[in-house]
């Protein structure tokens, strides 16, 4: 019985249903709209039969309004699947991130090993290259070091690298707007940081790499590489896609994971940024939290907490402070 389902939307300010049945989901600073459901039966020789449905909203609870279908057959109520697609090349590739402008356009966000996915004049053209590993044949003695052990072969593996790919889609998801690889300066692969990519209204892609590694580009930066310490990164790439706007490291001292692990862009194109710092970092702190420190408590053993940064349009650190206990 169609009457009987129910769900709300968590984060939705407001749900509702317009005059061509989409579901309008309003979540303050954006909207989503799912399109009115396809509704059918199956009829003679296979063939679907339509049935009429609409969305129901009420106290917040979406339902389904279905009249005059068949109760002794199954019934089918489908999302509308607007578009799908592929977009790779033919190696592995990944989509970590997606994303919506003002405009309605597509950003998929990820990392790609493959060749020949940017478009002409875009930022970096070109992949992250490859990279060399070294290992030795399994013995129950292995050592490390040149030749690897009496009796043992090196052998030397040749890997792709991966690289950071960010692609522009049109609204209808048809035509690749345009598509760069972002890299560090030697073959690296690199990964970006769970739920730490973002688009601004205007088209401005940000993203933050966790455990990111030397060489990477700086532009108007905030902290250079620490050799000393675990890094964080966030970049800004413009609406363009051929150039960035700042690209700095936040030095995270002892943290070992979760240095990025969560990111956003104002409709302004302001970045916050949120992670895990570590003992012996030099994040800067800028105004800061009230009684939150960025120093380690030896006597209670603290060695981690939480940060959050913001930096504006352009880069600037304009507010950061660590958060915990």
């Amino acid at each position: 019985e169609p009457t009987t389902i129910g769900f709300e939307i968590e984060g939705a300010e407001r749900v509702s249903v317009n005059d061509q049945g989409d579901l309008v989901i309003d979540f303050g600073d954006h909207e989503i709209i799912q399109r009115a459901p396809l509704t059918y039966q199956a009829g003679p020789d296979g063939l679907r039969i339509e049935v009429p449905s609409a969305y129901t909203v009420t106290g917040g609870i979406v339902g389904f309004e279905v009249t005059a279908w068949d109760q002794s057959k199954t019934l089918v109520i489908d999302p509308v699947l607007e578009y799908s697609r592929y977009y790779g090349g033919a190696a592995s590739d990944f989509a970590q991130g997606v994303d919506l402008d003002a405009a309605g356009n597509i950003y998929v966000i990820g990392s790609s090993s493959s060749l020949g996915l940017a478009t002409p004049g875009a930022y970096l053209e070109a992949s992250g290259g490859r990279q060399e590993l070294i290992s030795f044949p399994y013995c129950e003695d292995c050592t490390d070091g040149p030749g690897g052990g009496p009796g043992q072969v090196e052998r030397t593996h040749i890997l792709a690298s991966s690289s950071i790919l960010v692609t522009k889609f049109s609204p209808d998801g048809q035509s690749v707007i345009w598509s760069t690889y972002f890299n560090a300066t030697t073959a690296q692969s690199l990964s970006i940081g769970l739920n730490s990519t973002a688009v601004s209204d205007s088209g401005q892609v940000a993203f933050g790499l966790d455990s990111a590694p030397d060489g990477l580009p700086l532009v108007n930066e905030t902290q250079v590489f620490d050799v000393a310490a675990n890094n964080g990164y966030v970049a800004k790439l413009n609406a363009a896609g051929d150039g960035l706007v700042f690209g700095t490291y936040l030095n995270l001292g002892d943290a070992s994971f979760a240095l990025v692990r969560g990111l956003d862009v104002s409709s302004g194109g302001d970045v916050a940024v949120a992670g895990m710092v570590g003992d012996n970092n030099t994040l800067p702190v800028v105004t800061g939290i009230p009684g939150q420190s960025c120093v380690m408590n030896a006597v209670e053993s603290e060695r981690n907490d939480g940060y959050v940064a913001l930096f504006n349009s352009s880069g600037t650190l304009i507010f950061s402070s660590c958060l915990g206990g």
